[in-house]
């Protein structure tokens, strides 16, 4: 997978033109595994300065989440110059939870991109060690195929969902700043004007390249630290099977501190991400079964393509973080086996390394830690909101 993740990381690269975005890929060298661990500190606090367009593009989303909450509040109020649908109500909503969605990689990738940076650094040195005695895989080149083209596939998706925003104002009236406009000013039609369909236009595209550059390098960051990590485990688990190395305890407490420090970064993400991907997924589904016939195809497609990729993400993500708290007890547990074994002496060293020994786990805000069943409840949760509103939401 971590190949897959690089050559995403590639491909994020090649598509970023507008703006520059903070860095959260460490610079690997061709001929070697480790990355560089070089950091000059001049460098470093002159970066930030060129990331002054991204950080105006968050601020200004925020003031997007803002103005869509108004159009909800002006739609619940029955203002009749703000007359819509709801299958168009729901599009809003929609825009709405993405950029929520965003807000929270926002935040992370601009003010702790040097951390995760250097997560990512820690994590692949010290899966770098095990490189030499780690046994190859079986289907490792066709597993490195399927995660290529799943990650590619969910990217190029998620591109082509968000490329129709700029191309909806030249069509139909179904856009934020259609609405915006007219709520701001309801006669004096400038929203449907060429400069108006213009400025439609620039924020529908300005908005979804942010929402796609910022989620992707995020969750490609995130997956490549996890799946370090679950390497790192494994590899532990099988060396501790088969010698009692001191050095064991000593790179698994290195994997738990960098847990941990995930842990710091990603909790709120996490599980800001996951309500939010939730959002996405119930506003899609909702809208695909029971208010199609009041969208306009050239907007449907972007319903189903959008609840596909959230399924997708969250049966990669939950997962993935599931299976680091799933390794680390099995690491424990094979720290329990060892005690039963060695003279009286080592015996007592052996009991005293297991009480000092704990599982670690990925964490999401304060609802808790990725366990195995953690997808089944998230899956759960889609549907029985899904259900919800299907019933809730009565419009004729």
């Amino acid at each position: 997978m971590d190949i897959a993740c690089c050559k995403l990381e590639k491909t994020i690269k090649r598509c970023t033109i507008l703006y520059k975005i903070p860095p959260l890929f460490p610079n690997v060298n061709a001929t070697s595994p480790r990355p560089s661990t070089k950091s000059n500190s001049k460098e470093d606090s002159q970066t930030r300065p060129q990331f002054t367009t991204f950080g105006i593009m968050s601020i200004l989303n925020l003031g997007y989440i803002g103005g869509v909450l108004i159009l909800v509040k002006l739609f619940m109020n029955h203002k009749s110059y703000l007359a819509m649908d709801v299958g168009v109500f729901l599009f809003q909503t929609l825009q709405g939870f993405n950029a929520i969605f965003n807000a929270c990689f926002d935040y992370n990738i601009y003010y702790d991109y040097h951390l995760i940076n250097q997560a990512l650094r820690d994590t692949m040195k010290l899966n770098a060690d095990n490189q030499v005695v780690k046994p190859p895989k079986k289907y490792g080149k066709l597993e490195e195929y399927f995660w290529t083209i799943l990650l590619h596939e969910v990217y190029f998706t998620s591109a082509f969902g968000l490329s129709l925003l700029p191309i909806i104002p030249f069509f139909l009236q179904v856009d934020t700043a259609y609405f915006l406009i007219r709520a701001l000013s309801p006669t004096s039609g400038f929203e449907t004007t060429l400069p108006g369909k213009l400025l439609r236009s620039l924020v529908g595209g300005g908005f979804g390249y942010h929402w796609l550059m910022g989620a992707a390098n995020e969750v490609v960051a995130g997956l490549e630290l996890l799946y370090f990590a679950s390497e790192i485990l494994i590899w532990l688990i099988s060396d501790s099977q088969r010698c009692q190395r001191k050095c064991l305890r000593q790179k698994y407490i290195c994997m738990s501190i960098l847990v941990h420090r995930c842990n710091n970064i990603f909790r709120w993400t996490l599980a800001l991400g996951l309500c939010g991907g939730a959002g996405i997924f119930v506003c899609c589904i909702s809208t695909t079964i029971k208010f199609h016939a009041q969208i306009p195809t050239f907007v449907f497609a972007l319903f189903p393509i959008l609840s596909l990729v959230m399924v997708i993400m969250a049966g990669i993500i939950v997962p993935k973080a599931a299976r680091v708290m799933e390794l680390s007890q099995k690491y424990v547990d094979t720290l329990k086996v060892r005690i039963l074994t060695g003279t009286r002496s080592k015996l007592r060293y052996n009991v005293r390394i297991n009480r000092a020994t704990q599982c670690v786990s990925m964490e999401y805000g304060y609802f808790g830690t990725f366990k195995k069943t953690s997808i089944l409840l998230w899956y759960f949760v889609f549907l029985e909101k899904t259900v919800t509103v299907l019933v809730g939401l009565d419009y004729t």
